[in-house]
């Protein structure tokens, strides 16, 4: 029976220090190692090479900073195999991320040794390496400017980076504000109020009716406050699942796009997100099925994707680019004029790139409406909320007098 082997890929070091990349066939990692060790090689690195990686295992900061990296040596007139060796030390191992990205770095440069282009050699990666990537990798081989092409990349990365975070940050803050609401009203439940009941019993009187529900609530969260907490959990994690399934994201992603001020801010996200790749692409000589396509894939709203999805369908059945957009109902009304508009003048990839500019201002402008509408709402609920149970829990205090009577 033939022994199994697998395909490592290894950087290894020879007597002299050189550094060797390269493909070695074994039984295991131990017995690749020693191979190596019997051509004079010491490794450094080596995993086998259909080492997966699963969507998201890299973060998108380390692949900007590659991206940057790459195209600052491939400006700098470095072959590309090279580059990559050098910018291989910028990614330290002792840590997963790095330990990972240093693997795809490793993998890139011997595929690149073995005659693939730049492109294929991503490819293996298309879970980390998104579609736009690779396809706008391969239009700069093809134009022999994959330096500007990795700089259109890493600017276009970083924006929508800095945008996702900006979107992020306006729709986490009214949650951030309820959950410090929240503690203040655990602490009111669990220590003032109970603290405030050993005083009432000193009164020897029946409580308001108002104090009288708010301390039996009161008694009644203390006692059963695993259990609430845990039912809860139960309930979020419950909805969490179901928001994993088909029917139960098409129903989240519905909730969030019609909560005002936050849907407009998300349709207004997808717009400039779909505009600002259609665009680049389109520009860069990629076709306009191509360009629909992964401009599609691109955005993270199940919704809006199925709906491009049909379009790119539509569009190979022999329909015009404005048609096809014109049924889906997620299709802002500028984005279909834009369509029809570069259809007639010839100008479509310009026209979406002033309309993801556009989009980009009405973003900001959203983000601000919301920042500045919900601050004082959350203040003024909250403070409502505290002030009625510090006003409920004083009740009897104000017939204090009657009682000393």
């Amino acid at each position: 029976m033939l022994e199994k082997t697998m395909v490592f890929n290894y950087k290894a070091y020879d007597r002299e220090g050189r550094v060797f990349f390269g493909v070695i066939q074994a039984g295991s990692r131990e017995e690749a190692r020693y191979a190596l060790y019997q051509k004079n090689l010491i490794a450094e690195e080596i995993f086998p090479l259909e080492k997966s990686f699963k969507k998201g295992s890299v973060k998108v900061e380390t692949i900007i900073a590659f991206t940057r990296l790459l195209a600052t040596a491939l400006s700098a007139h470095i072959p590309l195999d090279k580059a990559l060796e050098i910018i291989l030390d910028e990614f330290p191992a002792g840590n997963s991320v790095g330990n990972s990205f240093r693997q795809i770095i490793i993998t890139l440069v011997n595929e690149l040794k073995s005659g693939k282009s730049f492109s294929e050699a991503l490819s293996l990666f298309d879970s980390v390496f998104k579609s736009f990537y690779i396809q706008m990798v391969r239009t700069g081989e093809k134009s022999g400017k994959l330096a500007n092409a990795l700089e259109y990349i890493h600017q276009y990365l970083q924006k929508q980076n800095d945008v996702k975070k900006k979107v992020q940050s306006a729709l986490l803050y009214p949650g951030l504000v309820l959950f410090v609401a929240g503690l203040v009203l655990v602490f009111f439940v669990t220590v003032l109020i109970p603290r405030f009941e050993q005083t009432y019993a000193q009164f020897g009187r029946e409580l308001p009716f108002p104090t009288l529900v708010l301390v039996r609530t009161s008694v009644i969260i203390k006692r059963y406050i695993f259990l609430i907490l845990g039912s809860v959990m139960g309930i979020i994690f419950l909805l969490w699942r179901w928001i994993r399934t088909e029917r139960g994201r098409k129903w989240w992603e519905n909730l969030l796009l019609h909560i005002p001020v936050a849907g407009n801010i998300i349709k207004r996200h997808v717009a400039l997100l779909f505009s600002k790749t259609f665009s680049l692409l389109l520009r860069s000589g990629v076709t306009l099925r191509d360009s629909l396509e992964i401009s599609g894939d691109i955005v993270s709203y199940g919704i809006f994707r199925e709906n491009i999805q049909k379009a790119v369908i539509a569009l190979s059945d022999g329909k015009s680019f404005s048609d096809t957009l014109r049924d889906n109902p997620f299709i802002p009304p500028l984005l279909l004029q834009a369509a029809a508009m570069g259809e007639e003048s010839g100008r479509t990839g310009e026209l979406f790139s002033g309309l993801s500019d556009f989009y980009e201002k009405e973003l900001d402008i959203s983000i601000e409406k919301l920042t500045s509408m919900l601050t004082p709402v959350l203040i003024l609920l909250v403070g409502v909320i505290v002030g009625i149970i510090i006003l409920t829990l004083f009740l009897p205090i104000l017939n204090l007098s009657e009682v000393v009577r």
